[in-house]
């Protein structure tokens, strides 16, 4: 009985010390190696964003993009400069890059917008989306295109402007409308003057 006794409790010292080992060598890596371990794939990410642009109505925000996974922001201009999507999921695409402030959606957005061979819908999006990201530093940029010789892109540059919380806007945007030839313009320097009267108000009202 001795004679076996003894083997038997050595193999089991040596599995409880390869026990403790194993907890302490678990304990010992990062925290991010289980969170990556968690994340989606990049075609899993692909797919659901895919999902989203595509729908019949889409309803999304930041947050509802943020949760599809950590690649969003490579996948929209992915999706958005892709000639294998459809024109409306492209504009889609590049639309929710305003959710994405980040050096790659500037350099995008800024491309897309100076582009001339671009089509102007196209064009305006980004336009009107640079705006939406990244705000007051955007000013400079969408005054310049309010004498751009596209009046939808003058009238993109109107309403961007608009969506910039800046002291400046408003007198660039009256300054603008006493100069403006096309009336679709003028009508989208008043539009934006009035939102941006009434959104003071209720501020103010508060």
């Amino acid at each position: 009985m001795s004679t076996h006794a003894a083997p038997s409790a050595v193999l089991r010292r040596a599995l409880g010390g390869l026990a403790i080992g194993l907890c302490l060598l678990a304990a010992s890596l990062p925290a991010g190696d289980a969170v990556a371990a968690d994340a989606p794939s990049m075609e899993a990410q692909r797919s659901s964003l895919l999902a989203l642009l595509k729908a019949y109505e889409p309803r999304y925000d930041a947050k509802t993009l943020h949760r599809i996974g950590p690649d969003v922001n490579s996948l929209l201009v992915e999706v958005a400069q892709s000639k294998s999507h459809y024109a409306v999921v492209r504009l889609r695409a590049l639309a929710a890059l305003r959710y994405y402030p980040t050096k790659q959606t500037k350099g995008v957005l800024m491309e897309m917008a100076y582009a001339p061979k671009l089509d102007v819908t196209t064009r305006r999006t980004a336009l009107r989306a640079l705006a939406q990201a990244f705000g007051a530093p955007m000013v400079g940029v969408l005054q310049g295109f309010l004498s751009n010789a596209d009046r939808f892109m003058r009238e993109a540059a109107i309403y961007g402007l608009g969506d910039i919380d800046d002291p400046r806007v408003d007198q660039i945007l009256v300054d603008h409308e006493a100069s403006e030839p096309e009336i679709v313009v003028r009508d989208a320097v008043e539009r934006v003057l009035e939102r941006r009267r009434k959104s003071r108000a209720a501020s103010e009202g508060r």
